[in-house]
């Protein structure tokens, strides 16, 4: 029975049209009505990206034909299935990280960071760096936010800290974050348990929201922090 729906699915160009469309909706709904995406409940996101996802494979084995289940149909496909799934995050992200959602101040910047192969952490969102000499970019233990990853626990950096060699900065990233006088971070952990990347947040005006006297965040900042870190790992 399998192979029989597998059979029909392959190379079913109606399909293909339709299963496109789905992939492309998803993201256009959230862009329609932001607030969706925070009032369902994290039960009803995880059986709408299961959805997703299985919309996705249709889509790829539908996009496949007897003479070529490599050719540029189906590349394609896969094409639209990434496409529609870095929009949904970016839009998902744009509205969890706004001020008005996650309560941070507006003169904090926010950035989401993600892990790569070779042990370091390039920001994802809301700019994306791929340049590992960017002063933007951290290894692992380097930074606020490096050093968060690897400790999987938040940390803030207060004052000079924040721009100096204390976390492991370079001269370079010392130069690029001298005005900035507050940061704080924190590791964004998977539903598998997976430390994937870290949160953070930076400004020139320390205005108290996750000033503490230490490395290790205060009671307010922690349970706020780690608050975000599981919604986006969550998502």
């Amino acid at each position: 029975m399998f192979r029989a729906v597998y059979d029909w699915v392959r190379g079913n160009r109606l399909l293909v049209v339709l299963s496109a469309l789905a992939l492309v909706a998803l993201p256009t709904v959230f862009a329609v009505f932001p607030g969706l995406a925070v009032r369902l409940s994290r039960g009803w996101r995880e059986l709408i990206m299961l959805g997703w996802l299985l919309v996705a494979a249709f889509t790829t084995i539908a996009s496949q034909t007897r003479e070529s289940e490599s050719g540029s149909q189906a590349q394609a496909a896969q094409s639209i299935a990434q496409g529609s799934q870095r929009i949904l995050l970016r839009q998902y992200l744009t509205l969890l990280l706004s001020s008005q959602q996650s309560h941070i101040p507006d003169c904090y910047r926010t950035s989401v960071y993600l892990s790569n192969d070779a042990d370091l952490l390039l920001p994802w969102f809301p700019t994306q760096e791929v340049d590992p000499q960017h002063p933007t970019v951290f290894k692992y233990g380097q930074g606020a936010t490096g050093t968060a990853f690897v400790q999987q626990e938040p940390i803030v950096a207060v004052g000079d800290a924040v721009s100096s060699d204390e976390y492991g900065l370079t001269p370079a990233q010392q130069q690029y974050f001298s005005e900035d006088v507050i940061v704080a971070a924190v590791p964004i952990r998977l539903l598998s348990g997976v430390v994937a990347g870290a949160l953070t947040v930076i400004s020139t005006l320390n205005d108290g929201s996750f000033s503490s006297p230490g490395p290790s965040c205060g009671t307010r900042a922690c349970g706020f922090l780690r608050t975000w870190q599981t919604r986006l790992g969550t998502f």
